[in-house]
């Protein structure tokens, strides 16, 4: 099987953000988008969802639509994320939710509750960066149906569009003759760049700009790290493509987000994992390492990690999630939305449920 190239709608929410200026509380606020996906194109609505924790903030839902039947495939999944973008183009994650597109005409047959909106994000936050002098900008991907049930075969192509000279410098990883740092993990040893790591990495270039034992004896080991995820990793870092593996894709992101990686690739693979859906197989294999990932991130690290984890994790978990809390401890908390194959038997669902949640309580 082809790996697949995750391909992204960039759209500008002026309307949003003067929303957030004028309202201190979104009361009875919808708002909706139109965009261009390579499918078709279709709607984002946005409107207002739940109180927070019980008290007078609100989250706000989501879902996608089509205008017509011939726009685009009915069931498509779809993954969305927004953010807040600052003067200098630092971003902040708002929150980030996956579900499956509709067309118009369905959407006044369905309950709320069935359209797989997910809680996107808080109002407060999304106010509060908007109030700070950001912009909203929000990144959709949508998979054709027929990509949409995934085994552990299935994997993302990526793409590091670093430029001409910058992408040269692939093939020098593990050249002996120019390298200048070792990078060991799982019992192998690749011969790397000081500056290309720390050009790539905040968390590299402490390690090796400074007095640690790291930058003394120009030797970084990754304890812990999967030798094949680690070169993944390098390589993208290195300006080459890489096809992840869905059995891989979640240590990747880990690895990623630990070592504060620069660039697109945690975005990517957040938003593939949203947007999968994953074959009952494949959710029993991946459970355990969803929720290790979960009790890592979503609980230890600040609310945009919290939506990162939320939004890729649970879904690995064949659960939608849309953002903030509200998480995966325990796993009846996830709101359950279309995470298995359609097609899939109820009982081939519900046992796959079933070994999740025996994951998740093993791991705490």
């Amino acid at each position: 099987m082809p790996a697949m190239e995750l391909q992204t709608t960039i759209l500008d929410l002026d309307a949003l953000a003067g929303a957030a200026r004028r309202h201190a509380a979104p009361e009875d606020l919808e708002l909706v988008f139109d965009f261009q996906s390579p499918l078709g194109p279709g709607f984002i609505g946005l409107e207002e969802q739940a109180p927070v924790d019980g008290s007078d903030d609100r989250w706000m839902g989501s879902f996608l639509y089509w205008g017509h039947n011939e726009d685009g495939p009915a069931g498509a999944p779809y993954a969305m994320e927004l953010a807040a973008v600052k003067d200098g183009g630092a971003t902040e994650l708002l929150g980030c939710v996956g579900g499956e597109a509709y067309y118009a005409w369905e959407m006044d047959d369905e309950p709320d509750e069935e359209r797989c909106k997910g809680r996107f994000f808080q109002w407060p936050a999304l106010r509060r960066a908007v109030l700070g002098g950001c912009s909203l900008r929000a990144v959709i991907t949508v998979l054709p149906p027929a990509d949409a049930v995934a085994t552990l075969d299935a994997a993302l192509r990526i793409e590091n569009n670093l430029g001409d000279t910058i992408a040269a410098i692939g093939p020098m990883l593990d050249n002996d003759s120019s390298s200048d740092v070792a990078v060991t993990a799982g019992g192998r040893t690749f011969r790397a760049h000081r500056l290309v790591l720390v050009a790539a990495s905040p968390v590299f270039r402490s390690m090796l700009d400074g007095a640690m034992r790291e930058a003394r004896e120009a030797a970084v080991e990754l304890v812990g790290a999967d030798a094949g995820v680690v070169e993944l990793l390098l390589r993208h870092v290195y300006g080459c493509a890489i096809e992840v593996p869905a059995s891989l894709a979640l240590q990747l992101y880990a690895l990623a987000d630990q070592y504060q990686l620069t660039g697109g690739l945690q975005q990517r693979l957040r938003l593939w994992l949203t947007a999968l859906r994953l074959a009952p197989e494949a959710l029993c294999e991946l459970a355990p390492a969803a929720c290790t990932l979960c009790s890592s991130v979503f609980y230890g690290g600040p609310g945009a990690r919290r939506a990162v984890a939320a939004a890729g994790v649970c879904a690995l978990a064949g659960r939608r999630f849309g953002g903030g809390d509200g998480g995966c401890r325990p796993p009846r908390r996830i709101r359950s939305c279309g995470g298995l194959d359609g097609g899939a038997a109820a009982a081939g669902q519900a046992e796959a449920r079933l070994a999740a949640a025996a994951g998740c309580r093993a791991l705490g």
